[in-house]
């Protein structure tokens, strides 16, 4: 029988001090910050700013956002909605 893992990836991220996304993201994601400090900007303006142990969640489509960082940060992320699908393994 064929189907999707129930256990689904988790990358870690690690981004250096003074990086600034150059686009706009839709992808839906489920963000854990573990060091650092991220500013999450959407692209209506709102600006959140996740630090240790905060989350935050973003629905597939739903919002444009994009991350910046002058500490650095290191992040554990998850492509969630559609886009993560194909990402998932079979078995």
């Amino acid at each position: 029988m064929k189907g999707f893992a129930t256990m689904y990836p988790w990358w870690v991220y690690k981004y250096s001090p003074g990086h600034r996304a150059d686009r706009w993201c839709l992808r839906g994601q489920i963000l854990l910050c573990l060091e650092g400090e991220l500013h999450t900007e959407l692209e209506d303006g709102r600006t959140f700013v996740p630090t240790p142990g905060m989350s935050y969640q973003v629905g597939d489509q739903a919002e444009a956002q994009r991350s910046l960082t002058a500490l650095g940060a290191a992040l554990h992320r998850r492509l969630t909605g559609r886009t993560s699908r194909a990402l998932e393994p079979e078995v």
